[in-house]
């Protein structure tokens, strides 16, 4: 994995979907599925946002069969953001 720049984690954490994608990924292992529904939001919708978040180091995707599980990476997104679904 390569060191991102402040900018990069900034703009990655510029967007609320993606903060609401980091805040439940967080909680416990999630697939790109169980986002999409969790978040309400479409599969591909979710898959754009994390080849955002993998670019800029915050989070890995762990690949088992045909699931695709999130992790995220930094500890310190790790806290409660503060962030909830509507």
């Amino acid at each position: 994995m390569r060191n991102s720049t402040i900018s990069e984690i900034g703009s990655a954490l510029a967007s609320a979907t993606r903060l609401l994608i980091l805040a439940k990924a967080s909680e416990l292992p999630m697939t790109v599925g169980m986002l999409a529904r969790e978040l309400g939001l479409s599969q591909s919708t979710i898959s754009y946002h994390l080849a955002i978040l993998r670019s800029s180091g915050l989070v890995n995707i762990e690949e088992e069969g045909t699931r695709h599980y999130v992790e995220v990476l930094y500890s310190v997104i790790r806290i409660p953001l503060g962030v909830q679904a509507a």
